[in-house]
């Protein structure tokens, strides 16, 4: 079916089980070597991300079967550099027995390859660089010359440049088309065309040639096959600074490309020592990138803020971590966009950077469970000031994969409490762990190193952020909360442990104003622990100075419950009180505004209970039942209770008024009760 014009095939990239499948295919009759260039490849994770593409696959292979039991190359250049041997050799004891002249000749350098034994050779590499500058990657018989096109040998030119004749569709007869083994491969011979011009026309192709797109590929084999012994890189590098600012951002990493592909130490280190490269931008596609970022961090001592993203995943992040958070100078980082096959390198990279020198670290766009150990390691960066990290947008079923037991939670609360942190803006968009939030906002009110926090968590009605300067946004259940030194806003949604918890981290703070939002969770059964712990903290707190407390979704049972604690503490702060329509009060250290609107007569017993501990100079208070049921177990008994409370409430004056639905005889019982008060 996929004969004729219309046929297209498409292969795709190999995976990791597909890479050992093919190697173990082409070696089927050498199974040590099969395991050694596997066992190999494990150690090169930047020339296995390579192998993903089937043709570079069978170069490596090819490779490694020239090479016997030796050591494979550790960079693309040096396999090339073998590859091109072999096939090199490879025509020669093909044609032996034609020319005995060549016999014993032997190709040990590739930038000096014996013309009388390959006249066409240097041809050939001078017809890779000028398509490659042009970009093009199929050839027809006029792109090549006669001579060329008749030292083709079985179908291939050296076995580099490979023929292949077509159907035209339009010129009766056969087409004959021209193509490099791979577009690396052209790239390679490119790149010795360029290393064997001399000094000075070398450095005039890549002061016009270098930081181009097209020719980035052919920089790097250059780099490798001349290891830059004649080549002034940073000279070439200054020359190019005056570019645009694309431009500029792009040449730090062309020269860390650079001297890895070069492979000296001793070039690598003079070069970062003289280039004051301090910001740098590093975009990894593989682990063949992120080598090249592990490899220069070594010798670069004058970084001192790094960009590092993912392209896409995996990249293999414990080949450059480990240098990055190890790094002497290196204040700020930022990772971005590492995927979840990363996590546990990640993770196990972050567990050693004790001797880090971050004060500076930003994560931005990266899946939930990259929080945790984030969170962890905080208080092992013995310097690091400032920690910001934004999530990707996650689903429910995405986050219950998230293994944070309390233990985790604990944890984490220590490290933050630990911590040197100033700064701390933290932003998850997926259903939240509200256990782990919990413990993230108790280690950050427990640590007073703190000026400038905010942390978020939503997914459409989950949120949770602190911000010194935030707008409230409606439509969101989780809530908010603003942190400074003496005053802090936090609205939650903790269950009952973690209420005592919060309020326990709030009183080591000593605050002078609490601003306070419960929400009760969904569907979680009504439980009162927040109502007599209130009254409790309140107590607890001398310091604070004003204190609103608002309760959203509780029961009023557990509204008048607070509301009763509150009143009955022995807090001299102006307190503001609301739980939604149901009881609003303004207390101060001698007056109170209270408008209630409760379920029965019972909840105003107990609320008038709680007043007349109080030694009030003025109460302004309105009264309202908005459920009165006149068949109430003990109505009568109530209303005699409210007339004894108002006969010896202190109060110097009363502002006192009912809502329409206020039972007549409530109301009486009121005001008989005001008239016998002294």
């Amino acid at each position: 079916d996929l004969e004729g014009p219309g046929g297209h095939v498409e292969i795709l990239g190999f995976k990791t089980k597909q890479i050992h499948s093919y190697i173990k295919s082409y070696f089927n009759q050498n199974g040590q070597l099969a395991a050694k260039l596997i066992e190999k490849l494990k150690t090169l994770p930047s020339v296995c991300g390579m192998c993903r593409i089937p043709v570079i696959l069978q170069i490596v292979c090819r490779v490694q079967e020239y090479l016997g039991e030796a050591g494979l190359p550790h960079t693309m250049s040096g396999i090339y550099a073998k590859y091109i041997f072999r096939q090199l050799i490879e025509f020669i004891e093909s044609i032996q027995s034609v020319n005995p002249l060549i016999q014993g000749v032997s190709v040990t350098d590739l930038l000096n390859i014996p013309n009388n034994v390959f006249p066409h050779f240097t041809e050939l590499c001078e017809m890779a660089y000028k398509f490659s500058v042009n970009q093009k990657l199929v050839l027809s018989q006029s792109d090549l010359s006669a001579a060329l096109r008749g030292s083709a040998h079985r179908g291939s030119i050296y076995g580099l440049l490979t023929t292949e004749s077509v159907n035209d569709l339009f010129v009766p007869g056969l087409l004959e088309l021209y193509m490099f083994t791979h577009k690396t491969v052209q790239e390679a011979l490119a790149a010795v065309y360029v290393a064997k011009q001399t000094p000075e026309k070398q450095w005039e192709i890549w002061k016009e040639q270098f930081g181009r797109t097209e020719m980035v590929e052919v920089w790097k084999f250059y780099c490798g096959f001349t290891k830059l012994l004649h080549f002034d890189l940073l000279k070439l590098v200054n020359s190019k600074s005056r570019q645009s600012e694309r431009e500029k951002k792009a040449l730090p990493p062309l020269l860390m490309i650079s001297l890895y592909e070069a492979d000296s130490e001793d070039l690598a280190r003079a070069v970062f020592t003289d280039a004051m490269f301090k910001d740098i931008t590093f975009t990894s596609s593989s682990a063949y990138e992120t080598a090249i970022l592990g490899y220069c961090l070594q010798f670069n001592s004058n970084i001192e803020k790094l960009e590092f993203k993912a392209k896409r995943s995996p990249i293999q992040v414990e080949l450059a971590l480990p240098a990055v958070l190890s790094h002497k100078n290196l204040k700020e980082l930022t990772i971005q966009s590492l995927g979840k096959s990363d996590l546990a390198k990640f993770e196990e990279c972050l567990k050693g950077c004790e001797s880090s020198s971050l004060q500076t670290l930003k994560i931005g766009d990266m899946a939930a469970e990259f929080a945790i150990p984030v969170l962890l390691s905080v208080s092992k960066m013995p310097i690091l000031t400032e920690i910001e990290y934004t999530g990707k947008k996650v689903t429910t079923t995405e986050i219950r994969k998230i293994s944070c037991d309390q233990s985790t939670c604990d944890l984490i609360e220590k490290s933050l409490m630990e911590s040197a942190l100033k700064k701390f803006h933290f932003s998850i968009q997926g259903p939240s762990l509200p256990k782990l939030i919990v413990s993230v906002i108790c280690g950050l009110l427990c640590n007073n190193n703190l000026v400038d926090c905010y942390l978020k968590s939503f997914f459409p009605d989950l949120r949770l952020p602190i911000l010194r300067s935030f707008d409230f946004e409606e439509n969101f259940d989780f809530g908010h909360c603003k942190l400074s030194d003496e005053s802090c806003t936090l609205e939650c949604s903790p269950d009952p442990d973690q209420q005592k918890t919060l309020l326990k981290a709030l009183t080591k703070r000593q605050l002078k104003i609490l601003d306070l939002t419960f929400l009760k969770r969904r569907n979680e059964i009504e439980v009162f622990n927040v109502a007599p712990l209130m009254g409790t903290f309140l107590s607890d707190n001398p310091s604070l100075e004003e204190i609103s407390l608002t309760l959203k979704d509780y029961t009023e049972e557990c509204i008048t419950c607070c509301i009763v604690s509150i009143l009955e503490s022995s807090t001299q702060a102006d307190v503001t009180f609301s739980a939604e329509y149901l009881i609003k009060c303004t207390l101060s250290s001698d007056s109170c505004t209270l408008d209630c609107h409760l379920l029965n007569t019972e909840l105003l017993v107990q609320l008038l209970h709680a007043l007349k501990r109080r030694d009030l100079k003025n109460l302004i208070i309105t009264i309202g039942i908005h459920h009165f049921d006149p068949n109430e177990s003990n109505l009568v008994q109530h209303y005699e209770e409210i007339r004894e409370v108002w006969k010896i409430l202190k109060c110097g004056a009363i502002n006192l008024s009912f809502k329409d639905n206020t039972p007549k005889d409530m109301i009486c019982a009121v005001m008989e009760g005001v008239a016998e008060n002294d």
